[in-house]
């Protein structure tokens, strides 16, 4: 029995450390004092920086100054177990200088034995905030031709509700 066991542990953490080092996700703890303690192996295929990097350092240190109050306050909120796991967007210093959009969710786990800290979650949303800046600044293209437009042009939709109009309309 006692073997069959110790293999199923194995297994399991196997298993565990497979799901780890495969995710597109980025994982680190942080202990009590905000310092990161693990990294998973995502963050040099991420951010860049060589395997161990963020060790021994505070979070606060990879983030862009104007977000430093933010991300902040949204740990500290973490930390009290106030933040019920909201995501949170900010910017990173990629090791290439370039900053990144990442997308952040804390949970607090001070209280699991196993992990005694807090858990960050954390997604590299770069691509998707370059195609809501593409869409925002062609709505925009749009608008000003519409506008520009002499004609009073509206548009509804399929159940003819008015959705909008141009100047001259």
């Amino acid at each position: 029995d006692r073997i069959k066991v110790e293999e199923a542990l194995r297994d399991s953490e196997e298993r565990f450390r497979s799901m780890i080092q495969s995710s597109s996700d980025m994982i680190f703890i942080l202990d009590k004092d905000a310092i990161f303690t693990y990294e998973s192996p995502s963050v040099s295929r991420i951010l860049g920086y060589p395997e161990g990097f963020a060790i021994d350092r505070n979070p606060l240190d990879f983030v862009h100054p104007d977000d430093v109050e933010t991300i902040g306050k949204e740990l500290h909120e973490v930390f009290g177990s106030v933040n019920s796991g909201k995501p949170t967007e900010f910017r990173a210093k990629h090791a290439g200088g370039e900053w990144i959009y990442l997308d952040a969710l804390g949970s607090n786990q001070f209280d699991n034995p196993a992990i005694r800290g807090v858990v960050l979650t954390v997604r590299n949303i770069t691509g998707r905030k370059k195609y809501e800046k593409d869409i925002l600044e062609s709505r925009m293209m749009l608008r000003t031709v519409l506008d520009t437009i002499p004609a009073r042009v509206f548009w509804k939709d399929r159940d003819l509700r008015f959705l909008g109009c141009n100047r001259a309309f």
